[in-house]
């Protein structure tokens, strides 16, 4: 091989090493871009998770944003930094450097690398501004993802607002008008007891959990675009509950307050935990009672761990492997378009109705999520639009928010209770 042919190859994997160190550089900028402008923070436990359902995710990123021409950008953007970087740097290629420059190059090299690294925790720990924002624009995103891929964890006081503890227990002592338990076991305790001996009344229950549903589009909130007519005139028949509000950030900490009744954890959701089985639970509450429990899900419920999670606490899992490809009329990424898991929900629930007990159902929606798509000719916004108010707008919507089917068995009762991160209604039905 003459010396002309390998400083050809040397220069053109030179540029070929730089060109994909380039673009490593600028994509990771742009995903650092898109998850600010989702989470509002630098890479954490969320972009692990992105890692682990890739299916969901890129599907997701592929359906939602204008992914080839960005790609296409980055890529003319990376080989014009490589064509300029190549041009200053390529004369170096042609005289080699010798063992002992080699030696030293490596040296430094190694020495840079390390120094960096040991900086690394150390700049993290001094960057503690009170101003969330400012600590997170001032870190390190790549350091900020090995960190979250190895603890897995987020700081509860950092991401949620507290107040000191024995002020917390004199509100809700007053709030609640329950009296404060001994100094030595801190908490609250109240036996309520029935206001007569009459019997328990086992109802129907169905509880739909509706994606990413926020007060602001409802005209009961202020919201004037008209969007949910069907949601606005059932709240004015229903139960309504104004001052229930969201404690976490995502769908997994919405079920996780719903099945367990408690607050978001720090770090990683108890339904995505290894001992998250047999816990006490909405389900296990009404499968004590006889009650047939389940659980309803458009989409894939591996995702966010919930086929684990449910099925290891009891419930009956039902989702998108239990249908039929005549069965879906619509569907993306997320799971089957919320009128096909209606229709499949009601055929799930008059089954039940043979069984001669009582049912609770909870029912996760998929529809109303980015990337916002639903079958065209429902509304006059076209699907195509992706339009987020169009989703809420369709006939979707107002089909997971009420669902008064006809039933086999005369005066059968359920009861609907319909739940958003911001709202809740109870809505009896007979």
């Amino acid at each position: 091989m003459g010396p002309k042919y390998r400083l050809r190859t040397r220069k053109w994997l030179y540029c070929f090493t730089l060109f994909i160190y380039v673009t490593a550089i600028l994509l990771n900028a742009l995903s650092e871009y898109f998850f600010w402008k989702e989470f509002g923070v630098r890479y954490n436990f969320i972009a692990v998770d992105y890692l682990i359902y890739t299916n969901e995710v890129i599907g997701n990123i592929m359906q939602s944003y204008p992914v080839v021409p960005l790609f296409s950008v980055l890529g003319l953007v990376a080989l014009a930094i490589t064509f300029l970087v190549y041009r200053k740097t390529n004369d170096y290629l042609s005289v080699l450097p010798g063992l002992k420059e080699k030696s030293l190059l490596a040296v430094f090299a190694l020495t840079t690398v390390g120094v960096g690294i040991g900086l690394l925790p150390l700049y993290a720990n001094l960057n503690k501004a009170g101003n969330v924002y400012v600590s997170e624009l001032g870190a390190d995103g790549v350091y900020k993802f090995y960190v979250a891929f190895k603890d897995n964890d987020l700081s509860y006081t950092k991401f949620y607002p507290t107040i000191d503890q024995q002020a917390a227990g004199r509100y809700l002592s007053h709030r609640l008008d329950w009296p404060a338990s001994d100094s030595i076991h801190p908490g609250f305790e109240k036996n309520v007891m029935p206001a007569d001996s009459a019997a328990e009344l086992h109802k129907n229950i169905v509880l739909i959990s509706v994606e990413s549903l926020s007060a602001d589009y409802l005209a009961h909130y202020g919201n004037r675009q008209g969007l949910t007519p069907f949601l606005d005139s059932l709240a004015d028949q229903s139960l309504l509950f104004t001052r229930l509000y969201a404690a976490g950030n995502r769908t997994v900490r919405g079920l996780e307050a719903l099945t367990l009744c408690i607050p978001p954890s720090p770090g990683e959701s108890l339904i995505k935990r290894q001992d998250n089985k047999n816990k006490f639970t909405t389900g296990s509450i009404f499968r004590k009672k006889g009650y047939t429990v389940q659980f309803l899900y458009g989409g894939y419920s591996y995702f966010d761990n919930m086929q684990d999670f449910f099925e290891g606490n009891g419930y009956q899992v039902i989702d998108r492997n239990d249908f039929q490809p005549s069965e879906i009329s619509f569907a993306n990424i997320w799971g089957v378009c919320d009128e096909d898991m209606a229709i499949k929900m009601i055929q799930v629930l008059d089954k039940d109705q043979t069984l001669g007990k009582p049912f609770f159902a909870h029912w996760m929606t998929v529809s109303n999520h980015r990337p916002f798509t639903y079958p065209n000719g429902k509304i006059a916004i076209p699907g195509d639009a992706r339009s987020r108010k169009g989703v809420l707008c369709t006939p979707t919507m107002r089909c997971a928010a009420f669902l008064p089917w006809p039933v086999s068995v005369p005066g059968l009762t359920i009861r609907f209770l319909l739940s958003s991160p911001t709202t809740a209604l109870l809505r009896p039905v007979k």
